[in-house]
């Protein structure tokens, strides 16, 4: 009975220890997925302005909008790799499916074979007696060398891999952004609701309002686009379109 219960509570520490280290494992990643996620749905806010021609300073996105940006920046990166990826299976699937796996599958039957080669002529060969007292000298005066050029690659190494983490948090979504732009504006943002204005010649006219922000509105007409203070919008209008059954 005694040992049972031992058992039970050897089980329950171990469910305990597990819990717990997924825990960790857990807020682990959630703090560096954040500040990557914030740094994905900047970059493609940036890259969105950017190609509209707007200053981001003028249009800054707050941190909810920011993530909400970084889910479509995700969704709209996903399904082009996706698309361009099964485009290309579909066009070139020999030379990307069958021809890799068959080189991946002969280079590992020709290693194993090498490897296995070598273990069998050096069991063959009796070992020749070696004096260990050079090699000893040479390692002791080559360790300090070793270590400098150890310690420097590994600093460059961290260095270029903060690099290419930033850079890759940071361009592909720029360039998903510039691409988001690019499509509505040849759309002629479409879904933005329309807002009358009095422009500076004097007319009234439609404008499709494309973003807000504290201070200022960027509004699309005819290929251009212009940025009025929110003060001058006072009203809006929208068209859903309802489908009729």
């Amino acid at each position: 009975m005694i040992e049972r219960q031992t058992k039970v509570e050897v089980t329950r520490e171990a469910k305990d220890t597990s819990s717990v280290a997924i825990g960790k494992w857990l807020a682990t990643l959630a703090a560096i997925a954040t500040p990557l996620g914030y740094l994905n749905g900047r970059a493609f806010h940036d890259g969105y302005l950017d190609r509209l021609h707007l200053e981001s300073s003028m249009f800054p996105a707050d941190v909810q909008g920011t993530f909400i940006n970084t889910a479509r920046a995700w969704m709209e990166g996903s399904a082009t790799v996706l698309g361009a990826v099964s485009k290309a299976i579909g066009m070139h699937w020999f030379l990307i499916v069958v021809l890799p796996a068959l080189l991946v599958t002969g280079l590992s039957a020709v290693v194993h074979y090498l490897v296995y080669r070598a273990a069998k002529r050096r069991k063959a060969m009796p070992e020749p007696r070696r004096d260990t007292k050079p090699a000893r000298v040479i390692h002791s005066v080559l360790n300090p060398v070793y270590a400098m050029f150890f310690s420097a690659y590994a600093i460059y190494t961290l260095f270029a891999v903060v690099g290419a983490a930033l850079l890759l948090a940071i361009g592909p979504f720029a360039q998903i952004g510039a691409r988001a732009a690019a499509h509505d504006l040849e759309k002629g943002f479409p879904n933005g609701p329309a807002v009358e204005l009095l422009a500076p010649h004097g007319k009234v006219a439609t404008y499709r309002l494309i973003e807000c922000a504290d201070k200022f509105c960027a509004l699309y007409l005819n290929g251009e686009i212009a940025t009025v203070p929110v003060t001058a919008i006072t009203w809006a209008t929208s068209q859903p379109l309802i489908n009729e059954k």
